[in-house]
């Protein structure tokens, strides 16, 4: 944790959208990257740790906030079609999500084919896939079409980015019945940073060295080591996935820290030995 900061993890939800009128169920999987909070009294730590691990850090909220930290959306997952009324709209709405991102994907792809070709009057087909194509006249007229959906004031690489990796991000289902009672993640009140954020072109983030990745595997294999599809990038273990919080504002992450809560004595002693090897100033607070 001293070395590489904070981790923004990869996870897949899966939501599926209702069919209606002859329309079959629509799958949808959203992925998400991104590191996790949660608004806590200390009084609460406890019992939330007793499922989400020993250890919590508690950042400031006004510096948590200039690190872009959200609070999640919580979506209600579907249900059946037959019960009626509007229970899938949420469902729904993700769907429309991920048709938008796929939308800015094929502009995108359009956008990348034309940079690489040099004659205006040369003729164009792109490929999204192996069904679908688009073709014109020549890289001019692509051109042109580009420039009248495009917008002034973000380009499709940034537009894909805050869409992709950030709002995308902020939604997760109310509950999960097979793990959770009913609003059970609801009531977790969860905060989010999502990943890839950048200022003035320096991004908040940065990949894993492969040693890093090695460490990670050693650390926790079952976790790190499973495979895991995601949507648009296929199959890979998780820890090709994760990206480092290092630093933030030129300081180590953990110097931002307010607060490292610790279960008992023994813990708190390891933690507070770690960080002064790592020349770390941060309170721990034993909660035994």
């Amino acid at each position: 944790m001293t070395k590489m900061g904070l981790l923004y993890t990869p996870e897949v939800i899966h939501w599926q959208e209702p069919g209606v009128n002859a329309v079959a169920p629509r799958p949808v999987d959203v992925a998400q990257k991104r590191i996790c909070f949660t608004a806590l009294q200390q009084s609460d730590i406890q019992k939330h740790s007793d499922t989400f691990g020993p250890l919590s850090i508690e950042f400031p909220y006004e510096i948590f906030v200039r690190m872009g930290g959200f609070p999640v959306m919580y979506l209600p997952p579907p249900v059946r079609v037959d019960e009626g009324g509007y229970a899938g709209l949420a469902a729904s709405l993700m769907s429309r999500l991920v048709d938008a991102i796929e939308i800015v994907e094929r502009l995108k792809l359009l956008e990348d084919d034309l940079a690489r070709r040099g004659d205006p009057n040369e003729k164009v087909s792109v490929h999204y896939n192996a069904e679908m194509a688009v073709a014109f006249e020549s890289v001019r007229a692509a051109g042109q079409f580009l420039a009248w959906v495009n917008v002034e004031h973000a380009t499709l690489t940034e537009i894909l980015g805050a869409v992709h990796n950030g709002i995308a991000s902020l939604f997760y289902p109310t509950e999960n019945l097979e793990y959770t009672e009913p609003l059970g993640y609801f009531r977790q009140l969860e905060w989010r940073l999502f990943s890839k954020v950048s200022r003035g072109g320096v991004p908040l983030s940065s990949e894993l060295a492969e040693p890093e990745k090695a460490q990670l595997l050693e650390l926790d294999s079952g976790f790190f080591g499973r495979e895991i599809d995601i949507p648009r990038f296929g199959r890979s273990r998780l820890v090709e996935r994760c990206l480092a919080l290092r630093s933030f504002e030129n300081a180590h992450i953990l110097s931002h820290a307010k607060a490292i809560y610790s279960p008992d004595n023994e813990t708190g002693r390891a933690a507070e030995e770690i960080l002064r090897s790592a020349n770390l100033k941060c309170h721990v607070v034993c909660l035994e």
